[in-house]
């Protein structure tokens, strides 16, 4: 009924590893089967496949709405990583939902309560391991990538739902290129065409390098101009001892107050006509950024010139604060 993955186990491992969580797997084996006195092992074949048939139902349909790591952090039972989101979940999200509620009628009558929840709780950690060392045991860098990608992806979905909730973004996300094939940049994906015209919605399409260049130098989303500008692509033009000067596009969401009213009207719940209108507000621009050596500071211009002055005017004003003049 359970695997053996004592040929793995390795007790002095770091916990996030498939060592120590082949040592922890083995434990709970042992710890469940010395309950042999009050369950029959028999009547627990059909509870453990129902429960580890759902906890990898559970892991799956996480993955599309968290990130694999916290998912993995969760099976695990280990800390998740520095600077993971917390994820909203619902009940059908968390791994106890794999616990059947019936499962008294699948063991002997003399089970009490309380015993019959310690077995299905150390089944369900049973099932949480195994989950956790076959997919480690499968991951290739190919599946690290797309993993990598993913995460990414539900990490800024999850910003743009919190930090900028109550901001008119009209559906923009972001995308993997494995999901929108190869396609990268900012689109208007094309939702449906109807007599009227064209419905889409805007979508920011991510990749490895997108990941390397902008996200992991928090220049995912800035400002400029007073709007936030979020950042397609940026590289390193100009480099020197105390600042970075990028060459970047971005995209920005701009309009005169009629335009944006007439982009409501064709953005309201339930419309699936054209939206030409929408899509007439999304402006992509060529900019400069500058961001100070220590990754403090940063400025968006138009020109090299203008983001280092914006840079300089910021780091000047708040050295000015700090000395409380």
């Amino acid at each position: 009924m359970f695997k053996d993955y004592s040929t793995i186990a390795q007790a002095s491992a770091n916990e996030a590893t498939i060592g120590y969580q082949a040592f922890a797997h083995g434990k709970l084996v042992s710890f469940l089967k010395s309950l042999s006195a009050l369950i029959i092992t028999d009547d627990l074949v059909p509870v453990y496949g129902e429960i580890s048939r759902d906890v990898r139902k559970v892991f799956e349909k996480n993955c599309k709405k968290s990130t694999v790591q916290y998912e993995l952090s969760e099976l695990s039972d280990t800390p998740r990583p520095e600077g993971t989101p917390t994820f909203h979940r619902t009940h059908s999200y968390y791994y106890y939902s794999a616990l059947p509620f019936y499962s008294c009628n699948d063991l002997p009558r003399n089970v009490g309560t309380k015993a019959v929840r310690l077995i299905t709780d150390t089944m369900l950690s049973i099932a949480k391991k195994e989950v956790y060392i076959e997919y480690k045991s499968s991951e290739t860098e190919e599946i690290k990538e797309i993993a990598e990608l993913s995460d990414v992806v539900a990490v800024m979905t999850r910003k743009l739902d919190t930090d900028y909730y109550g901001c008119e973004l009209y559906k923009l996300s972001y995308k993997s290129n494995v999901e929108r094939e190869g396609s990268k940049g900012f689109i208007h994906q094309v939702m449906r065409t109807t007599s009227d015209g064209i419905n889409t919605i805007p979508e920011i399409v991510v990749d490895k390098h997108w990941i390397d260049t902008v996200y992991n130098k928090n220049l995912a989303i800035l400002e400029y101009e007073g709007n936030h500008a979020f950042v397609i692509s940026a590289c390193p033009n100009t480099v020197d001892s105390d600042k970075i000067i990028y060459n970047a596009r971005i995209v920005q969401i701009q309009g005169t107050r009629e335009e944006r009213l007439l982009a409501g009207q064709d953005y309201g719940y339930g419309r699936t006509g054209d939206n030409t209108s929408v899509r007439k507000l999304f402006k992509v621009k060529d900019v400069a950024i500058s961001v100070s050596s220590e990754g403090k500071h940063w400025a968006v211009g138009s020109s090299e010139t203008r983001a280092v002055s914006t840079m300089r005017r910021r780091q000047k004003a708040e050295m000015i604060k700090s000395l409380n003049l």
